[in-house]
């Protein structure tokens, strides 16, 4: 219980520091394997941390979004599908700057970069347009 005599996880309540860290932790290791070309099924995360974490998917999914907002205001590249949301606490920031200290390479890690559209895997390209 919190001092309001809230259990921890519930809705309304403030994050634990544990509760960021076990979230960021797990930010970084989708971001690992984002980077070395792994799928990532972000559904299965959210549903494994849940139980885990003691919050739902869905804040489970806003707090990753969270962490995207605060590696965008650093200049560091975010998993994509999970868009920056820069509504944050501060203790996130303390949490990703902690891991950034931990994994310095992800401030220098290319990014692959992808063609957003594909077809049979290669880019699409069009014939040039006729003026």
């Amino acid at each position: 219980m919190d001092a309001e005599g809230a259990a921890p996880g519930a809705k309304g309540t403030d994050w634990t520091a544990e509760q960021v860290a076990i979230v960021v932790a797990n930010y970084f290791l989708m971001l690992e394997r984002d980077r070395a070309g792994d799928k990532i099924n972000k559904a299965d995360l959210y549903r494994r941390l849940a139980p885990e974490v003691g919050r739902s998917e869905k804040s489970i999914e806003w707090k990753l979004r969270n962490v995207s907002a605060v590696l965008d205001e650093l200049g560091i590249a975010w998993i994509p599908g999970l868009l920056p949301a820069h509504n944050y606490q501060d203790s996130l920031v303390e949490a990703v700057e902690a891991k950034l200290e931990q994994h310095p390479k992800a401030l220098i890690e290319p990014v692959p970069v992808k063609p957003r559209f594909a077809s049979a895997g290669g880019p699409v390209l069009v014939p040039r347009p006729s003026f």
